[in-house]
């Protein structure tokens, strides 16, 4: 069964933040990122149950995975029949948002 996949307004602006960071450094990495988190968003979209949960006090609806070369995890937790991306998080940052 296929979920509806929903991204929050934080993983839009993450995606958007990582995609012009990676395009800065070299030309096509940005566009290598975002396949890739397409990529990943399809796999989660067809079985999100396959994916771990998050450890860690109240992560206990939520699940994750990481994307294939580049230090960054997607955060999701499923909804009935829909999928919400909360985060496409860096690994490399600490974990509160910089505003």
């Amino acid at each position: 069964m296929m979920y509806k996949l929903e991204l929050s307004n934080e993983a839009e602006e993450d995606i958007v933040i990582a995609t012009d960071y990676y395009s800065e450094q070299s030309d096509g990495l940005g566009v290598r990122f975002l396949k890739e988190v397409y990529i990943i968003l399809d796999k989660i979209a067809e079985h999100p149950t396959y994916y771990k949960y998050l450890s860690g006090k109240g992560n206990k609806h939520f699940r994750y995975t990481r994307i294939k070369g580049f230090p960054f995890i997607v955060i999701f937790r499923i909804d009935d029949k829909n999928i919400i991306v909360s985060a496409v998080h860096n690994t490399w940052k600490d974990d509160k948002r910089q505003d």
